[in-house]
């Protein structure tokens, strides 16, 4: 018998969640003490389609909390797809109560206790995969004082399921650092689009 890696033996309902920074510069920028550079980004991700999380909601909403109902129709009011992710996991969860308790974490596994929703979201997440456009405009200002190598980075949500899925959920919120992800050498100010491109 062939065995397929991605063929889920074990029967586990397992959504693992990672927190962290992606660099999406190109290039950097050169900064120090009193010195404005300028970054302009443009690139492309998939992630999950806004109706993802709409009939997500539609279908599964009553197996969840009100609690954890109003924490996920909450962030996609907000269009915080990132929190929603956070409510959604704690409410499938025994560890967790709430999506505050997730969210102070930096990563983790969440055994799913329903079999019926680990399903319905693993398909939904194949089904609803779309295409955006990340760009914007940023001056970077040096706080160092000796030149030094600055990039953007973009905070993102990885989410992994048992079933071999992999989604990253970017944000908003966007940082300065060197090449090892320090921060403190600079500082950056601008706007980041995430547009759907389908």
């Amino acid at each position: 018998m062939e065995i397929n890696n991605n063929q889920n033996l074990s029967g586990e309902t397992i959504f693992s969640f990672e927190q962290g920074y992606a660099r999406i510069s190109k290039a950097g920028v050169i900064a120090q003490v009193g010195e404005v550079g300028h970054d302009e980004i443009d690139l492309e991700i998939i992630s999950l389609s806004e109706k993802f999380y709409s009939d997500t909601m539609e279908q599964l909403g009553d197996t969840f909390s009100n609690e954890t109902t109003s924490e996920m129709q909450r962030a996609i009011d907000n269009g915080d797809w990132k929190s929603w992710w956070f409510a959604f996991l704690a409410g499938g969860s025994s560890s967790y109560q709430t999506g505050s308790d997730i969210s102070s974490q930096r990563g983790g596994e969440v055994n799913f206790l329903s079999r019926k929703v680990f399903n319905f979201t693993t398909q939904n997440m194949e089904k609803y995969k779309q295409k955006f456009r990340i760009n914007g405009s940023f001056d970077i200002v040096g706080k160092a004082y000796f030149p030094i190598t600055v990039y953007l980075f973009i905070e993102t949500l990885t989410i992994k399921t048992s079933d071999g899925q992999t989604i990253i959920i970017p944000t908003e919120n966007v940082t300065a650092a060197d090449a090892n992800g320090q921060t403190g050498s600079a500082t950056s100010s601008g706007k980041l689009n995430i547009i759907p491109m389908d």
